[in-house]
């Protein structure tokens, strides 16, 4: 502060140099500032405290560092709808009117989100009291039928992306129920009791960890699914950090693409989630983690490959950089685990992605996806053994029995469990390998395809085994989604910023491969001539508003449109929020 007033007084600028000797200029610059001290100094004592200048420093810092930033991302980086509803749902007028008139919006999505959940459901087949008498068996079965069927029918077809992982394998399917079927009532945590669940459990954590290349320090649970291995992995990074490095404002740093759950985690766990954007043709810049970095980071986040474009990262980079940095590196298998782990049979070329990396130091992967099991299980692998030690709950005080916990939840259903060791038993390395084989070829038979063709183009690095992502050119590929979906029944996955489409290729629809072509064909010209006016479901409805309100307050309200309706029966029941 002092130096800015002495750069400004009048005096500094008045030195009166009349030759070019440039000892003698910068002799009497010095001696104009050695005046200017005591006369500033002077100043400064008489109109300033000691306390106004340690305010004024605070002040200037947090401008620089909170109100600044903000300003800047939330107001000059919004477009003028977005600004509008922004600073409008703070004033109290404002968003009375605003409120009205999204009110039209909010109703016409959620009918068309209900519509889609219960359009076909019968009102003798609505349950939402607990009947007085037993159903008779033929009504229970007729309702399970009844509801089987509705589902079966839209996924029977093999036109889905991702969603059903496993072809109608009759044989494999009879001998996953029969073992859930007699698991039905068992708890693989109460080891005890449920001895042989427990077994089965182990044997699942063992050999996914042995496909993942992990050693002796390497240790392996199952979980519900990948967001809890993801949540489990941050929380023993957690643990770890403010145990040995002494963290306690701990950040984990990860690309845009990366899993959700790792933002949720975050959240629920007070961690500072640092989300590094990829480029606008999707592409991934390692280099670009140091500038996220800092002395509180406590771990790296890589996916192989990401849900929304199929990439699989620099996963040898980044993991380097977490081991130089002695910090965490988590590979989230979100779509690839069961895919990667068997590509190297048939491919002698593979993007590093397992244990065998220097640096990784924890997986997650979902046998329920590419192992075939049922819905439900996941596995999430830490290395060295310590991470899992910090991950322990224990309770020695608890009013009942002392116990001990390594995830998140206690009760892991038997069944599952059962389901899940029959799967990987019942199907087997080489099958899995072959399975992996045929998908991975139409895959690349997939992208070569749509290279070919100048309405497509793909998007991102599209470095997978299993997915194919792809972008329009000049109309809209949510446009083309709705096409495939009304006129050839097929149902690809549409993600967001930007707007895109994936086809994920599982064992169920790699054999549609040639007609999944020839429906693309024509759908992308009826998408050109339809050109904006396209029929939209429900969830497109409310993609395309998400596309165009940024404001995280409004669109939270439009987003949980989908879990209201999950949660209803009827519409007439359905209670559409005002607030």
């Amino acid at each position: 502060f002092t130096l800015l007033i002495r750069l400004n007084h009048p005096k500094m600028w008045n030195l009166e140099v009349t030759s070019l000797d440039f000892d003698k200029i910068i002799e009497n610059g010095l001696n104009t500032v050695r005046e200017l001290h005591t006369e500033v100094d002077g100043y400064l004592i008489n109109k300033f405290t000691k306390t106004d200048l340690i305010l004024f420093v605070f002040v200037v810092y947090f401008l620089i560092t909170k109100m600044i930033p903000w300003i800047y991302s939330n107001i000059f980086k919004l477009n003028f709808i977005t600004l509008f509803l922004t600073l409008g749902m703070r004033i109290p007028l404002i968003k009375g009117l605003i409120k009205k008139l999204l009110k039209s919006k909010h109703e016409l999505l959620y009918e068309g989100m209900h519509d889609m959940l219960f359009k076909n459901r019968q009102p003798d087949d609505i349950h939402e009291v607990v009947p007085n008498r037993p159903m008779i068996p033929e009504s229970i079965q007729k309702s399970i039928d009844y509801n089987y069927q509705a589902q079966h029918a839209i996924y029977s077809s093999g036109k889905h992306s991702g969603t059903i992982y496993c072809s109608e394998n009759e044989e494999l399917n009879k001998s996953i129920s029969y073992a859930m079927g007699m698991f039905n009532d068992s708890n693989a945590f109460e080891t005890e009791s449920f001895i042989g669940a427990a077994q089965l459990n182990a044997d699942i954590a063992n050999l996914t960890k042995r496909l993942f290349n992990g050693d002796d320090e390497t240790y392996a649970f199952t979980t519900c699914g990948g967001t809890e291995s993801i949540m489990s992995s941050i929380a023993a990074y957690k643990f770890w950090a403010r145990e040995e490095k002494g963290i306690t404002k701990p950040n984990i740093v990860f690309f845009s693409t990366a899993h959700a759950a790792f933002t949720k985690g975050s959240l629920l766990m007070e961690i500072e989630p640092r989300e590094i954007p990829v480029d606008k043709n999707g592409f991934h810049n390692p280099q670009l983690v140091y500038k996220y970095m800092d002395s509180n980071t406590i771990a790296l986040v890589t996916s192989a490959c990401g849900y929304a474009h199929g990439n699989i990262d620099d996963i040898e980079t980044i993991a380097g950089i977490a081991h130089d940095h002695n910090i965490g590196c988590h590979v989230d298998n979100c779509l690839g685990g069961f895919v990667n782990c068997f590509v190297e049979f048939s491919q002698k070329k593979v993007l590093p992605f397992d244990f065998r990396v220097k640096g990784v130091t924890s997986i997650s992967a979902d046998t329920h996806k590419y192992g075939y099991g049922p819905k439900g299980m996941s596995v999430c692998m830490l290395r060295p053994k310590k991470l899992f030690d910090y991950l322990k709950f224990t309770s020695v005080d608890h009013s009942g029995v002392p116990f001990s916990v390594n995830n998140f939840g206690t009760t892991r259903s038997g069944a599952i469990v059962a389901g899940t060791w029959t799967a990987l038993m019942k199907t087997g390395l080489r099958s899995y390998a072959d399975k992996v084989k045929k998908v991975n070829e139409t895959t690349l038979r997939i992208r070569e395809e749509m290279k070919k063709s100048p309405d497509l183009k793909l998007y991102g690095p599209n470095n997978c085994y299993n997915m194919v992502c792809f972008d329009t050119v000049n109309f809209n590929p949510i446009g083309l989604s709705s096409k495939m979906k009304y006129e050839k029944g097929w149902h690809l996955s549409e993600v967001q910023h930007p707007p895109l489409c994936h086809i994920l290729i599982t064992d169920a629809n790699l054999d549609k491969s040639d007609g999944f072509l020839e429906d693309l064909k024509d759908c992308i010209e009826l998408a050109k001539k339809a050109g904006k006016k396209y029929k939209v479901s429900g969830y497109q409805a409310l993609y395309g508003v998400t596309t165009k309100i940024k404001d995280a307050s409004i669109l939270e309200k439009f987003i949980e449109i989908v879990l209201d309706c999950s949660f209803s029966t009827t519409l007439e029941r359905a209670k559409i929020d005002d607030e």
